[in-house]
């Protein structure tokens, strides 16, 4: 309202508000379906958001800088692997897998049926650890994967790279604060002789950290995860 005047909205910008909130929503839809029924088959549970307040034992340095917990959306992390298996040509074999803020191991479990040689969970907080574990747990259980695992407690900064290929793996972890300085390692790792190493960026807020870097390049940009 302006000098009494109302301005109408057009009915074109209306009708592409309502398309964004209805895509959203049936996104968000298709991603919980998965979740649960991942949790039924195996009998995990991995789909229950916490807030980093409620999340005992942290350190409070790190969780100063991170983000709360909810399960990466199974749809974006297929559409991940779909890039990665053409990428490599179907060579997920020869690469190690790194997921960053593991949280309940979803990731982690999904990883492990990708063929991937080894693969590895970083998480901060004891709580959603100790869930990883039991429900790595009851995955192999049921799943029997071949590949390797380790769920690591700590600092992601700290975690002791493997050596070859690897992937890592990020559903928007932590701020901008601790992902500078982990693409700053990424690059001297990049530097000092690992042959490659391949980056899936889901919710990509900070992406320009990444873009301002000149030892990694964009293979994938579809806005909700970028490689």
């Amino acid at each position: 309202v302006a000098g009494g005047c109302t301005r109408a909205i057009p009915l074109s910008a209306i009708k592409w508000v309502i398309d964004l909130i209805n895509g959203a929503s049936r996104r968000a839809s298709i991603a919980s379906r998965a979740g649960d029924q991942f949790d039924e088959e195996f009998g995990t549970e991995t789909v229950e958001h916490q807030r980093v307040s409620e999340m005992r034992e942290v350190d409070r340095g790190l969780a100063a800088h991170a983000v709360h917990y909810e399960p990466s959306a199974i749809p974006k992390f297929r559409r991940a692997m779909h890039v990665l298996n053409k990428l490599t040509q179907g060579g997920l074999s020869d690469y190690s897998f790194v997921d960053f803020g593991s949280g309940k191991g979803l990731v982690v479990m999904l990883a492990l049926q990708q063929g991937f040689s080894h693969v590895y969970g970083i998480e901060m907080a004891p709580d959603l650890h100790r869930i990883a574990q039991e429900n790595l747990r009851r995955f192999c259980s049921k799943a029997n994967p071949r590949g390797k695992v380790t769920l690591e407690l700590g600092d992601a900064l700290a975690f002791d790279w493997p050596h070859g290929n690897v992937v890592a793996y990020l559903y928007n972890p932590f701020d901008e604060v601790l992902l500078s300085r982990l693409v700053s390692r990424l690059s001297e790792l990049m530097l000092s002789g690992f042959r490659s190493i391949i980056v899936i960026y889901v919710n990509p807020v900070h992406r320009v950290l990444f873009d301002s870097s000149s030892a990694f390049r964009v293979i994938v940009d579809d806005r909700y995860l970028v490689v």
